[in-house]
């Protein structure tokens, strides 16, 4: 198995550096994605200076990639930052009218969606974590209802963007 650099500390340091150490820190950017452990990496750096705007150092800036773990990492952590660990994110049913007394709804039940990452199509929780669609099964149940007369519908209007990134193909948002 390959050891991976220490990135981090290479990551913070750069934060620190003032722009007056732009040759260096271009010759010090070089000589670390030079480094034979990393020869399987594909990498794109730009560095701007947060004083003049000025590109500092850049490899590869304009080049897509397919975001990998690492990435998800970081969006992770600046939700957690953004929105507390307290967040939650609701996913609405809704119909038009209630059941009928013996249980049957007729029309459709509408799932609005908000982006809950736990409604992914792969779930794999545990007795201690409920699979999130048999909650929002149960809370259907909950509200009287044993027969639906009508669709089951997934609602996302509540994203007014494309759900992939310009350039992606569809198979990539997996």
């Amino acid at each position: 198995m390959r050891s991976k650099a220490p990135l981090l500390p290479f990551v913070l340091a750069l934060l620190v550096q003032p722009a007056a150490l732009a040759g260096p820190l271009s010759e010090r950017l070089q000589a670390h994605l030079r480094n034979p452990r990393l020869d399987a990496a594909e990498w794109g750096v730009q560095v701007v200076s947060l004083d003049s705007g000025r590109v500092i150092f850049e490899q590869n800036a304009g080049h897509y990639f397919v975001p990998a773990s690492n990435a998800k990492l970081f969006t992770c952590a600046l939700a957690l930052c953004a929105l507390g660990p307290d967040r939650r994110i609701r996913t609405s049913v809704l119909a038009a009218a209630p059941p009928s007394p013996e249980g049957v709804l007729r029309g459709d039940v509408i799932f609005f969606g908000r982006g809950d990452p736990m409604l992914l199509g792969r779930w794999q929780g545990g007795p201690s974590r409920p699979d999130p669609l048999e909650d929002l099964a149960a809370q259907v149940a909950a509200a009287g209802v044993k027969v639906v007369e009508g669709d089951l519908v997934g609602d996302d209007s509540f994203f007014t963007t494309l759900p992939y990134g310009s350039g992606w193909e569809a198979a990539d948002r997996d």
